[in-house]
């Protein structure tokens, strides 16, 4: 495994291999991504990309203040990251 770079889980179908798709909060703080392995990062990821897709629902209702919220969210969980690996 390559450091730096995301680990892409294949999953098998029928013979063949597919990268599972990934949510927009998945994507945006990168749930692969996770170097030393550590369960508190990985909470604090996956907690933060459920967030970031509630708020991908409310894009609906007002796009522009979703899309804020969900920025917010991003930077949040890369602070909460570097804290927990303080």
């Amino acid at each position: 495994m390559a450091l730096g770079r995301p680990c892409k889980t294949p999953i098998k179908m029928e013979g063949q291999v597919q990268e599972a798709k990934k949510s927009v909060g998945e994507l945006r703080v990168r749930t692969d991504f996770n170097v030393t392995g550590s369960d508190v990062i990985a909470e604090i990821k996956a907690k933060s990309a459920e967030l970031i897709n509630l708020c991908e629902e409310l894009k609906a209702k007002d796009g522009r203040l979703a899309s804020l919220a969900q920025t917010a969210y991003e930077e949040a969980a890369m602070w909460a990251v570097k804290a927990a690996t303080a």
